[in-house]
């Protein structure tokens, strides 16, 4: 929004802007971004992911991308770029936002973690007790995906809990996963050296410290500008990113971490310089990210098609992946019994990847 406004106040012509939504309502940003759109005066566009769609767009996200890529945006990123680039060449993103200003939820989630480390032994057993207890939703941020989540990592170390919060599969999980004659070849037996060594030029001190460096460093390197410029490069548009300016990034580095990172709210620094040129609607909103409603569509639409990518024949003709522990999170999915989202999307990726390269 902040993007658009700035945009909006230097272009002598009107600024095309474009979005993205779901049938799924918890996922669904189509009125919010119409709000901003209509606030500044620009040529608004939308386009609706379905999950009809999404199976269709799948196999060609996956050859797109020339690698497994598990990051769920890549669909509704390749559908975007094209609606974009149906109207324009060149397209203005928000890329490095959070990165450089705190706006994940992840951040407030390790000042929680801090607090939470102050509390009584017998408050975490309830609370644990509790998680346990709720329902699985496959709503956006859903309450109990997210407490569970906090509650397995919350005591190892913060750059340990922030890859874990925010990947797939934990090391231990993994090793389970692959069978036996693969795990050699494949499984670090010092999986977090290379985070490690990664962030330590930056030098960071805080837990906030060590998640805004991982994400730099990792996230928005390998998978969000890897996103961005697969999806839109596919189709022909150039996206640039003005968050990332050297002069704008080295000045935000620059600053305290406790002046970018609020201690329940994201980016309240960039939220206090919006206030100039957006209204206190939008600049008030809670954060919300671009999330797919994974969990719904493989429990939906994706069903068979994942079945099949999973199924256990399949799985020991490759001679990667241990079926019956990935048949194990596909029933405990299916039945509603856990939310393994993300896990089995990272895996269906990967088999699309296989068949579409591979023959597999």
């Amino acid at each position: 929004s902040l993007v658009t406004a700035l945009a909006v106040a230097e272009s002598p012509r009107p600024v095309q802007t474009f979005a993205l939504g779901f049938v799924e309502s918890t996922y669904d940003e189509r009125v919010a971004a119409a709000d901003v759109a209509a606030r500044l005066g620009t040529e608004h566009h939308e386009v609706v992911l379905t999950p009809a769609a999404a199976r269709e767009l799948l196999p060609e996200v996956a050859r797109i991308f020339d690698e497994p890529f598990a990051d769920a945006t890549a669909l509704p990123a390749v559908l975007l770029a094209r609606l974009a680039r149906g109207h324009v060449t060149v397209a203005l993103s928000g890329d490095g936002g959070d990165e450089l200003f705190c706006g994940y939820p992840t951040q407030t989630a390790h000042g929680a973690a801090d607090l939470y480390a102050r509390v009584p032994a017998a408050f975490h057993r309830a609370v644990a007790a509790a998680a346990e207890r709720l329902p699985t939703s496959h709503r956006y941020l859903s309450f109990d995906f997210a407490l569970r989540r906090f509650l397995r990592e919350v005591r190892r170390p913060a750059l340990e809990r922030h890859l874990r919060w925010m990947g797939s599969f934990a090391p231990e999980t993994l090793s389970s996963l692959l069978v036996p004659q693969v795990q050699h070849e494949i499984l670090d037996p010092e999986p977090y050296t290379e985070a490690y060594d990664g962030i330590a030029p930056l030098r960071p001190r805080s837990a906030r410290e060590i998640a805004t460096a991982l994400d730099l460093i990792f996230y928005l390197s390998e998978d969000n500008l890897v996103q961005a410029d697969r999806s839109s490069m596919s189709t022909a548009l150039e996206i640039r990113a003005p968050f990332l300016d050297r002069r704008l990034a080295e000045y935000a580095l620059g600053l305290p971490i406790d002046v970018r990172a609020g201690l329940w709210r994201t980016k309240p620094l960039l939220r206090r310089a919006a206030r100039a040129v957006l209204p206190a609607r939008v600049t008030r909103r809670r954060k919300h990210g671009f999330g797919v409603p994974t969990g719904t569509w493989l429990r939906g639409e994706l069903r068979g098609m994942v079945t099949d990518m999973l199924a256990p024949d399949r799985l020991r003709r490759q001679g990667i992946f241990d079926a019956r522990q990935v048949s194990a999170l596909l029933d405990r999915h299916l039945r509603g019994t856990a939310n393994h989202r993300k896990e089995l999307w990272t895996l269906f990726m990967f088999q699309l990847w296989a068949a579409a390269y591979c023959g597999a």
